[in-house]
């Protein structure tokens, strides 16, 4: 066959392609990446804590305490054995944890019970002293959430939130929070960053003010297209988060009991920020943060 043959054959199909995408796919209300990532919001909204049933669960020596794990190089150290084959007895299931609901009154009725919206999420889960805690998003009540879940039940200990119109860009909640016996460190869609009490689920309290931080305020941080998608991560007494402000830092390194800065890496290249997270790690006998 010709090459011009070839050529007009693979643009009809590529059009042809795109018309059957365009005519078939559903359509879904989102918003503009562009106006996205112009937006700076210049305060916090204000975060609320719905505390139900913070009893201990019986104790437990697995921890995944964010990103990666508990060593961030994505394995699960421990006693705990995984099966490699569940053909013989398929593991028992204990308990399903509805989410996408912001648990008060204002929820249609019903809507508690059942396993709803869980397109508007992709974060993964932090496991530490026998809790589960994952980032959530109610659409109803248009609030990005913290959950606490005990392991044994699967009710919520505790629940965090903040009020914050979005619509679906793909999903709405995408960061792992980070865990420690004190704090839950969470970074919200729109790189809004708070640390919590481990136990009670309320924001932490520094000098009479919430130990939070507006990326986009603070740092000039440029929300991503799809929002953010970064999870911070805890190294012993140290947060690290990576604004990726322009102009501003690229990655800055917070004391976690008091919010102080510790030093920061300017960001020379203005890269903005994507949908990355820090990793540490040990390179040729140093530690660092890639």
């Amino acid at each position: 066959m010709p090459a011009v043959a070839v050529g007009v054959l693979g643009l009809g199909i590529l059009v042809g392609w795109r018309v059957w995408v365009g005519f078939s796919s559903p359509k879904v209300e989102r918003e503009d990446p562009h106006k996205i990532a112009a937006v700076a919001v210049s305060s916090l909204p204000k975060g609320e804590t719905q505390v139900f049933d913070t009893a201990t669960p019986q104790a437990t020596k697995a921890s995944w305490p964010g990103f990666r794990g508990e060593k961030s190089d994505g394995i699960a150290h421990g006693a705990a054995k995984l099966a490699r084959s569940w053909a013989k007895e398929q593991p028992k299931l204990r308990w399903v944890r509805p989410l996408g609901v912001w648990p008060d009154a204002s929820a249609p009725a019903g809507l508690q019970e059942k396993v709803v919206h869980l397109e508007v999420g992709h974060s993964g889960m932090a496991v530490h002293g026998g809790f589960a805690y994952v980032a959530d998003y109610a659409l109803e009540q248009k609030r990005d959430m913290v959950r606490a879940i005990n392991l044994d039940t699967g009710k919520d200990a505790w629940v965090f939130g903040y009020e914050y119109d979005m619509k679906a860009p793909h999903g709405i909640s995408r960061c792992t929070v980070a865990v420690n016996d004190k704090y839950v460190v969470t970074i919200g869609p729109k790189a809004h960053l708070w640390v919590l009490d481990r136990v009670s689920g309320k924001v932490v309290q520094i000098d009479g003010k919430d130990w939070a931080k507006d990326f986009s305020a603070e740092y000039k941080t440029k929300i991503p297209e799809w929002l953010s998608a970064q999870s911070p991560i805890i190294d012993g007494d140290r947060l690290l988060i990576a604004p990726s402000g322009v102009p501003g830092p690229l990655m800055v390194c917070l004391d976690l009991a008091t919010g102080k800065e510790i030093w920061r890496t300017p960001n020379y290249a203005n890269w903005k920020m994507t949908h990355t997270t820090i990793v540490p790690m040990t390179i040729a006998g140093k530690k660092m943060y890639v």
